[in-house]
């Protein structure tokens, strides 16, 4: 495909998962029906997936994941998501098992990482203290901190995140996206959740 064609099929995927794994209809497998004292955390181990993501797409029937009401029906997807990191192209793609399910920009810092299989080990947010390769520290509630609320460790010091609402004069940390990308990419990416990063 040239980049024109290349462009164009993307736009078409990014808009097919939009619907087919984030909007709230029945489109992957059939609905979840609330039992009584299921919670979300529950049914989002059940289906391997976040419970944040389930919530998001079910933000009309769910206030509160800790009370559901029973018999109501609810969007699931079957997980768990993964992700590929392309360090050429600076994104992140996510999948569910073999189904493209969307893309974030991505911005390389000081700490860029090396080609490998990784796995999520790990999650914080909001207050994440950075810990530069100079040993210099930023606490989390600092607006110059790179990892901007949202901190996925795929272990060692490589790491997805988000971005300072301060920007510095240079990128620091590993893999950062935006504020809300990250957020996006801490709500769909399960501890256990597989992390390719390539070049």
């Amino acid at each position: 495909l040239n980049a024109e064609q290349h462009a164009a099929v993307m736009a078409w995927l990014d808009a097919l998962a939009a619907k087919v794994i984030y909007s709230s209809e029945h489109l992957l497998v059939a609905a979840h029906t609330i039992r009584r004292g299921e919670t979300l955390y529950d049914i989002a181990n059940q289906y391997n997936v976040e419970y944040r993501l389930l919530l998001n797409i079910n933000r009309k029937a769910v206030s509160d994941p800790l009370v559901l009401v029973p018999a109501t029906d609810l969007k699931v997807v079957p997980g768990p998501f993964r992700a590929e990191v392309n360090l050429t192209t600076n994104e992140l793609t996510l999948y569910l098992n073999d189904m493209y399910a969307g893309r974030f920009p991505l911005t390389l810092g000081d700490q860029s990482p090396q080609p490998g299989d990784f796995k999520v080990i790990d999650k914080k947010s909001p207050q994440k203290t950075y810990v530069g390769l100079d040993g210099r520290t930023i606490p989390g509630d600092d607006p110059t901190n790179p990892y901007g609320g949202w901190w996925i460790s795929l272990g060692g010091e490589v790491c997805i995140h988000g971005s300072p609402t301060i920007p510095g004069p240079k990128p620091l940390g590993c893999i950062s996206l935006s504020p809300q990308d990250a957020q996006d990419a801490y709500g769909i990416l399960s501890i256990g959740s597989e992390v390719k990063i390539r070049k």
